[in-house]
């Protein structure tokens, strides 16, 4: 810490940072190496039992410094070995990955004492944003989220997904039912008869792929199908 950071002339640069008026992170999946392998979570509200879950989120902000901070306390939260204080590794971040927060929040007086100043206009940047942590893992509440006026607020916007639907269509002699191929771990089943207690059969062969769709065809002359998605 208290070291210049190129990124943060990056972030004041009028051509580069100082066009951007939101701020985005792909946070779908994640990774900490070089080559960017995912990794499932563990993290809440992300983890679900020993394996994890894909973090499958966005990240929005117009502050690229608040955005950076939160995605830091996300990424330390999960991997602190990696992100602080472990293992020496190849890719060990040494505990610097988030100095450059620390030099962009107070631009005009960072840490390092350096002068910002990538336009070149004799006079330092003002702040970049604002950087802080937030209370701890489980709330993840900020200053804002707390009831303060300044600081950063988390908001989770959750995206509730419709279940997925089968289409039925008629080819000459062929009948094909379709799904999204969007929808993982969904399986279709099949029965002869809808009389209880129905004898739902797990399809022998996957289905094929056509156009972001799964595909079952199945004779129009053969015996009746009753088909259901289950995940």
């Amino acid at each position: 810490m208290g070291q210049y950071r190129a990124i943060v002339d990056l972030l004041g640069h009028r051509e580069l940072g100082g066009k951007n008026l939101l701020f985005l992170i792909d946070g779908l999946f994640a990774g900490y190496y070089w080559d960017s392998h995912p990794y499932k979570w563990k993290t809440a509200p992300f983890g679900a039992g020993t394996t994890g879950q894909w973090p499958a989120s966005l990240f929005a902000s117009q502050d690229p410094v608040a955005i950076d901070s939160v995605a830091y306390d996300f990424l330390l939260n999960e991997w602190p070995a990696v992100v602080k204080s472990g293992g020496y590794s190849a890719n060990f971040l040494n505990g610097s990955a988030e100095d450059y927060l620390h030099e962009a929040a107070p631009a005009d007086q960072p840490p390092s004492g350096t002068v910002y100043d990538p336009d070149k206009k004799g006079s330092p940047l003002a702040s970049l944003g604002v950087h802080e942590h937030w209370n701890y893992a489980i709330d993840k509440q900020y200053s804002r989220n707390l009831g303060s006026n300044v600081g950063i607020e988390l908001v989770a916007l959750k995206v509730n997904r419709e279940a997925p639907k089968l289409a039925l269509r008629k080819a000459e002699t062929q009948t094909a039912v379709s799904w999204s191929a969007s929808y993982y771990g969904y399986h279709l089943q099949s029965a002869t008869n809808l009389t209880p207690p129905v004898q739902w059969q797990v399809l022998p062969a996957p289905p094929a792929f056509s156009r972001g769709q799964n595909v079952v065809s199945n004779s129009v002359s053969g015996a009746r199908q009753f088909y259901r998605l289950i995940k």
